[in-house]
């Protein structure tokens, strides 16, 4: 074949010149191209879909995690309460004890305990602890706890003038109330306000 009779089995489509043998071939080239793009755009979608799974994976793992940590946190405060609790019992066991011995003597024995009460309050204001005031100052129900009420002329309503047990506080939050004795004025009845049967 010569040059002439190729450009006359040639085929002009969109400026490229393509035989009827190269033609055939052209179009299965485009079918593969085409089944190729759809497996291509699949898998991109497939990717994508675990993608997301990894992410709804990764929060749900952060918030476990979380959720475990504020268990942990939880757990050791209220183990550190309940130890702190303990040890402010055996503080005012000594107390106790303290005032007991001093009574009779104020030897040897009275000086350690007086000692091992310092080592105690040292330790429980090393952990945040600190006693609740009380005497003196207006009843606040969230930090005392009235046991008994008097009645005083010359003190103010809601006063407390008694602590019956110390109340602490530990960083700021109540670790046991005062329990304490408060004032309360006279009220006048009116008979008016008593409803009549």
């Amino acid at each position: 074949m010569n040059k002439t009779e190729d450009r006359e089995k040639s085929t002009v489509t969109k400026g490229k010149v393509y035989n009827k043998v190269g033609a055939k071939e052209s179009v299965r080239e485009n079918g593969k191209k085409e089944n190729l793009r759809k497996v291509i755009e699949e898998e991109r979608l497939r990717s994508e879909s675990y993608l997301t799974q990894l992410r709804y994976l990764q929060a749900d793992f952060d918030n476990y995690r979380k959720r475990a940590q504020t268990d942990i946190d939880d757990k050791l405060k209220q183990n550190n309460t309940r130890f702190l609790l303990k040890i402010i019992g055996i503080g005012e066991d000594i107390d106790r004890a303290i005032i007991a011995i001093g009574k009779y003597s104020k030897g040897p024995l009275f000086k350690g305990l007086q000692l091992v009460k310092t080592n105690i309050e040292q330790v429980l204001n090393d952990d945040g602890v600190e006693a609740i005031k009380a005497l003196d100052q207006k009843f606040d129900p969230y930090s005392h706890e009235a046991v008994s009420f008097a009645e005083r002329n010359n003190v103010d309503d809601n006063t407390i003038i008694g602590e019956v047990r110390k109340g602490y506080t530990v960083h700021g939050k109540v670790l046991r109330t005062s329990l304490v004795d408060v004032v309360r004025t006279k009220r006048k009845v009116n008979q008016n306000s008593i409803p009549k049967i």
